[in-house]
């Protein structure tokens, strides 16, 4: 075992607090480069996430509102005149509808978006009890372009006047003719929960000499 000399030894001391000064500089200097973190500045707040902002009705220069688009799936009944000599048969479809934000605000005045585009397709069929008919049955379908106006309107319900014009397609079914009638209906709206409700949708379209067809539908309408 060997023993370092007094000589030795103030010469490694000198080394030591030579390395020292040099080094407590250069810390320093590195330290400034350094961003300020928490562990560094206990003052420090964490940064606070943002929220994105709630979605908003549109300001009233967009003709239709396609961010606010609604899809409703319906089944329901279809109830005819006595002219089609039919019993009343089931049907079912799909409504698209859009709010109206120009048509609403700058043309009609209102407050809020009161007005709205509805595009459905019913999909049902027929049989008449006339015995003499070539073809007594067939696949029914109609397909309505039409505007509504919420005249109720809150969180919860909404109540709507319908007005369209309907194209009837009646599968060939003898003495029954495609074409054009007016639509009118009234549609409920139910809030279930965020973006999604209950609908009851009664309408009646009016073919020529009073055949008229009611529909009277059950839907679950779901927004985008």
């Amino acid at each position: 075992m060997s023993v370092c000399s007094p000589r030795s030894l103030r010469s490694a001391v000198a080394v030591l607090i030579l390395v020292a000064a040099g080094a407590i500089p250069a810390a320093a200097q590195e330290s400034a480069r350094l961003p300020r973190t928490l562990a560094q500045d206990p003052q420090a707040e964490p940064a606070r996430p943002t929220t994105p902002p709630a979605p908003q009705e549109a300001d009233g220069s967009a003709f239709i509102d396609f961010h606010r688009t609604e899809l409703e799936p319906h089944l329901g009944v279809l109830a005819f005149a006595s002219d089609y000599e039919s019993s009343a048969k089931f049907g079912g479809g799909v409504l698209v509808r859009a709010p109206l934000p120009w048509f609403s605000r700058e043309v009609l005045g209102f407050e809020r978006d009161a007005v709205g585009a509805f595009l459905d397709l019913t999909i049902s069929s027929i049989v008449r009890d006339i015995d003499l008919l070539d073809q007594k049955s067939g696949t029914l379908m109609f397909v309505t372009l039409g505007l509504d106006y919420a005249f109720y309107s809150d969180e919860n319900f909404r109540a709507q006047l319908q007005l369209g014009v309907q194209y009837g397609y009646f599968g060939g079914v003898t003495d029954l003719h495609n074409g054009i009638a007016p639509l009118v209906g009234l549609a409920a709206r139910l809030a279930l929960g965020p973006g999604i409700g209950l609908t009851f949708n009664p309408q009646a379209g009016f073919g020529d000499s009073g055949d008229t067809i009611y529909f009277i539908n059950l839907g679950v309408q779901i927004d985008f």
